[in-house]
């Protein structure tokens, strides 16, 4: 859903609800917010999500009573049944020959998990029942943090994908600290492992593999758990 909430007159206007697979992320306009917020930390791109959508504005809708004032759109995930299983992020590039700096740049700014809460705000979704009140959680809970699960870049007129595996991250026979997860490059008939997901991004800087969609699934509990 998206609307505008006049920070003047305290009127909810235009408010528009709609269904869309892939939330468009410009990477320039990602990597530009990342730059301003500065600190580097784990909600990295669930920020920049949310700044790059608040530069979108409209004006305070006179036809309804508002103001008039230009006020920043809000959007609220919104959904009967509660947050969606998968989150989707296309990534709009204004070229298809990006340089490895502006890969390597954007690869860094693309989080293992990212948090609607933090994205978009708190969830408009159906009236809560009284148990629901009182058992919620933080924002950063696992009904609104999802993980990272695939990758689909482009290359040459050329398409691969890296995802995840169940295995554990392993090097020269021994299981990696921190439980991270395999990722597999899937390019063709080829089927290569890569490692963890920084190896993930060091392959995407070497070959200016452009990251064009993000998959993201809603985590489990044992995920919370291991992150």
């Amino acid at each position: 859903e998206e609307s505008v909430s006049c920070g003047s007159c305290v009127l909810k206007t235009h408010t528009l609800r709609y269904t869309k697979f892939l939330h468009l992320l410009p990477v320039a306009a990602l990597n530009e917010a990342c730059a301003s917020l500065g600190e580097d930390d784990e909600t990295k791109t669930s920020r920049a999500i949310r700044v790059v959508d608040a530069r979108d504005c409209k004006s305070c809708d006179l036809d309804a009573g508002g103001c008039g004032r230009v006020q920043p759109l809000t959007h609220t995930v919104v959904r009967a049944n509660g947050t969606p299983e998968t989150f989707c992020v296309a990534l709009t590039w204004e070229t298809a020959n990006a340089d490895a700096a502006t890969v390597r740049e954007t690869v860094a700014n693309v989080d293992e998990t990212v948090s609607l809460c933090v994205a978009f705000g708190e969830s408009s979704a159906r009236k809560k029942t009284a148990s629901e009140i009182s058992s919620e959680v933080s924002p950063s809970s696992s009904r609104e943090s999802y993980a990272l699960k695939c990758v689909l870049c482009y290359y040459g007129e050329h398409y691969c994908a890296f995802a995840t595996a169940d295995a554990r991250c392993v090097r020269d026979g021994e299981e990696e600290a921190g439980k991270r997860r395999l990722w597999t490059l899937f390019d063709d008939a080829t089927t290569k492992p890569v490692g963890a997901w920084e190896d993930v991004q060091t392959s995407c800087e070497k070959g200016r593999l452009q990251p064009c969609v993000l998959f993201y699934q809603k985590m489990r509990g044992d995920e919370r758990d291991e992150s």
